[in-house]
């Protein structure tokens, strides 16, 4: 029976208890206007899992600074004008106990003629002061996620994104403190 199995109790990870054990993984809807900002069909896409059994949801993909988009219709949360979208995607995905994570990250070399024609950012091409920029945005994308009232944040650092970039030495030449050996 499913109320037996242990995919429909509680799961402890740090400081965030998840009311069950599935969790719908972060999914990007290439849905954002090319201003960054969500669309209708989003909402409508978070509304639809409000009748699922599931746990937590990790939301799309989002940048955290203009020149980290890896899409042109990738959702961004780099200043106050995409709070509203975010808070209205929160209020779509909350359902009773759900715990709603969001998602960011910034598109490295992946942003290349989607950022705008700003600069395209790799593990050797930054400065450290962009490279300091770049963290500080992912922080202050944390901080508001948090006093917008979601339950974490999950940083994305995969499929050659930015974060991934910094730990690959196909893609790392750097002999500074963010590149160089494992050791």
């Amino acid at each position: 029976m499913l109320t037996e199995t242990p995919w429909l109790s509680p799961a402890r990870l740090e400081n965030i208890t998840l009311p069950n054990r599935f969790v719908r993984s972060a999914t990007e809807l290439f849905a954002a206007g090319e201003d960054g900002h969500i669309s209708p069909y989003e909402l409508a896409a978070y509304e639809e899992l409000k009748s699922e059994p599931i746990g937590t949801v990790i939301t799309a993909n989002t940048c955290v600074s203009p020149e980290g988009r890896s899409g042109k219709n990738q959702n961004a949360f780099w200043d106050e004008s995409f709070f509203a979208d975010q808070a209205a995607i929160l209020k779509a995905a909350r359902s009773g106990e759900r715990k709603v994570i969001f998602q960011l990250g910034h598109g490295g070399i992946r942003a290349e003629g989607s950022n705008g024609g700003l600069p395209v950012y790799s593990p050797d091409n930054m400065t450290i002061a962009v490279l300091q920029g770049i963290v500080e945005a992912f922080v202050r994308a944390a901080e508001n996620a948090k006093a917008l009232g979601f339950d974490g944040v999950q940083v994305h650092s995969a499929h050659s994104y930015l974060l991934s970039q910094m730990f690959y030495p196909q893609y790392n030449h750097r002999r500074d403190a963010y590149g160089g050996s494992v050791d």
